[in-house]
């Protein structure tokens, strides 16, 4: 029974276990409609000399926040694959690599946090950041509910 649970789980979860660095992006597209891209611009309204500084900063953050997504399914995809099976050793180590990705991701967003203050205003950089958090809880608690608990099925 737990297999076969874990068998349609995996195949309704395709966009959640893609290893594509886009994956967020479509489900956000699913969501709200448009692309976290154009979702960004529309929300952060920049004016022409903000937009100018804002966007490079943007995209690099961007590159360096989707290798850790593709690491963070990963991490996911271990665990649906390793669901019915899990020892204390391998829950572990799964759950210790998931608290490194979350280390690195709060690290990665302290140093665009100070790149992006540094080329505009303050308040712009944490509106940025707030969306960008909304953004993240939305997607991964869409996949965290899609995820059975340890031994949530006997």
């Amino acid at each position: 029974m737990k297999n076969l649970f874990i068998t349609i789980f995996i195949m309704a979860s395709g966009v959640a276990f893609a290893q594509s660095p886009q994956q967020d992006v479509a489900l956000i597209q699913s969501i709200f409609g448009k692309e976290k891209q154009e979702l960004v611009k529309d929300y952060m309204d920049l004016n022409k000399e903000q937009s100018t500084k804002f966007w490079p900063i943007y995209e690099a953050y961007e590159n360096e926040r989707q290798a850790l997504v593709r690491e963070r399914l990963q991490n996911i995809s271990n665990y649906a694959q390793k669901y019915g099976e899990l020892t204390e050793e391998s829950a572990e180590k799964i759950m210790a690599s998931i608290l490194n990705n979350d280390e690195k991701l709060v690290k990665l967003e302290k140093k665009y946090l100070k790149k992006m203050r540094k080329a505009i205003d303050g308040i712009v950089t944490v509106r940025y950041f707030q969306l960008e958090n909304y953004l993240r809880n939305l997607v991964f608690a869409k996949i965290q509910a899609d995820l059975p608990c340890i031994q949530e099925i006997e």
